[in-house]
């Protein structure tokens, strides 16, 4: 029998990732014992765990497997990997689980507990249990940083996010270099329209881990979306030069290219951007960027055969796509007016069940919106302004203190200015215009927006409407 032994891992950072509408979770004790057999495969877990950190993927999952390849039993290696590959190959995450469940017994009573709360989210499904779970081990171990994560991925998973940024805080008192959690409070108050705040948490991320391409990105999506798309691109190219092939800072370029109203442009970044992911949700994400693009640089006809051709809507939907192929009906419906009698009245309501894989908040939030929004297109087309006179007045203040989905593909805002677009050809100058300022007064220089808001003052007269500060 081979001998095994633990070695002791320390490595400072563990990962708790939001990307473009889109979450990803890993974490990285401070201090645990490892068990396996052989130096060098433990040399390469260290390797995946530094790389998983800073959410290199594809690197960290090659490490594991190295692993696996020097030691077959290594159980940390073996949940690792099924852990990182939930995006790419849920599959092979389940099997995963499932092999490393054989050695569950012959590892420490930490990496029990670890295993069992991951194979309660990935293989059982069962949140209420792994959430007990994450309990024992917050009771366990109440100075380490990783029971935080764990509470802080089932409370943004189930859409408590208030819940998930106070443990984040306790987080930060137990380990005030934590820098992963200073980019997940930063997109807490991103989503909140607080980008003050926001700003602040992701300059902190960055001080904190300067080598990494994460923290740059995180701030050029944050200016992507607010109009500084000089500070954007600085950051994003920073983010390029340390690692070339960091796909998020690929597709928020073309968040920049679709503010400036280079749909072209933007079409080649997020078709670069789709090819080089290795996630089935932001992938798909990419895609259906690529289509929103080629529709608004005039090809109406390439776009909807991408649309059609994209896995996402080939046969049935995966626990990971279901939000994703959902926007892609609203893409079609809301902008290339067809498909509308397929949608149901309302979004559809996501399973309990379904919180830790399809019910990320941020997804829910912006696939409601973008149901209200092709529902009031609907009823613009047929002449009916009922609604969107009851929306403007009722829904549109709530509506606008919340994200309105910009980041890899601002398809919402381009709703709104789609939508903006017929209120005006109907003679409802007022309304258009009052939606164009929700849309501005987050990014005062998104070129769609301006462009409609000439072109509704155009047809109501320039005294209409209440001057933006856009530029």
């Amino acid at each position: 029998m081979t001998a095994r032994r633990r070695w002791q891992v320390s490595i400072g950072v563990g990962v708790l990732a939001v990307v473009a509408g889109t979450a990803a979770a890993y974490f990285v004790s401070t201090r645990r014992d490892v068990t396996t057999s052989s130096q060098e495969a433990y040399e390469l877990y260290r390797k995946g765990r530094e790389n998983e950190q800073k959410l290199y993927r594809r690197e960290a999952s090659a490490a594991y497997a190295e692993a696996l390849a020097k030691d077959p039993d290594f159980f940390m290696a073996m949940l690792r990997l099924g852990v990182i590959s939930q995006d790419k190959d849920p599959d092979r995450s389940r099997s995963l689980l499932q092999s490393a469940s054989k050695f569950r017994d012959s590892v420490s009573t930490r990496e029990r507990r670890t295993f069992d709360i991951w194979a309660k989210l990935i293989v059982d499904k069962d949140v209420p249990a792994a959430e007990k779970l994450t309990d024992e081990y917050l009771k366990a171990y109440p100075d380490e940083p990783e029971g935080y994560q764990f509470r802080a991925l089932q409370l943004m998973k189930a859409g408590k996010s208030d819940k998930a940024m106070e443990v984040f805080t306790r987080l930060l008192a137990v380990n005030p270099n934590y820098a992963i959690a200073y980019n997940n409070i930063g997109y807490y108050w991103m989503a909140r329209g607080d980008y003050a705040k926001a700003e602040d948490n992701l300059k902190r991320y960055r001080f904190l881990a300067p080598d990494q391409a994460n923290p740059f990105d995180s701030l050029g999506e944050l200016y992507a979306n607010t109009g500084r798309y000089e500070e954007a691109e600085e950051n994003l190219r920073r983010a390029l030069e340390l690692k070339p092939d960091f796909v998020p800072a690929i597709g928020h370029l073309g968040a920049v290219a679709v503010g400036r109203g280079d749909f072209v442009g933007g079409t080649v970044l997020y078709q670069k951007a789709a090819r080089l992911s290795d996630n089935i949700s932001s992938g798909a994400q990419f895609t259906l960027a690529e289509v929103l693009c080629t529709f608004e640089a005039g090809d109406r006809t390439a776009a909807l055969a991408l649309l059609d051709a994209s896995p996402i809507f080939l046969g049935e939907p995966t626990e990971r796509t279901k939000d994703v192929r959902e926007i892609g009906l609203l893409i079609r419906s809301g902008i290339m007016g067809e498909g509308v009698a397929r949608l149901p009245a309302a979004a559809p309501p996501i399973e309990a069940g379904e919180a830790g894989e399809a019910g990320r908040e941020g997804d829910r939030a912006s696939r409601d919106l973008a149901f209200g929004l092709v529902r009031l297109l609907e009823e613009v087309r047929k002449g009916d302004l009922t609604g969107t006179r009851s929306f403007v007045e009722k829904e549109l203040p709530a509506w606008a203190s919340r994200n309105g989905a910009f980041g890899y593909y601002p398809y919402i805002p381009i709703l709104w200015v789609h939508l903006a677009d017929l209120l005006g050809r109907t003679g409802a100058t007022g309304e258009a215009g009052e939606i164009l300022k929700v849309v501005l007064a987050r990014n005062p220089r998104f070129r769609p927006a301006l462009d409609a808001q000439g072109r509704v003052r155009g047809e109501a007269g320039a005294a209409t409407l209440t001057p933006t500060s856009g530029t």
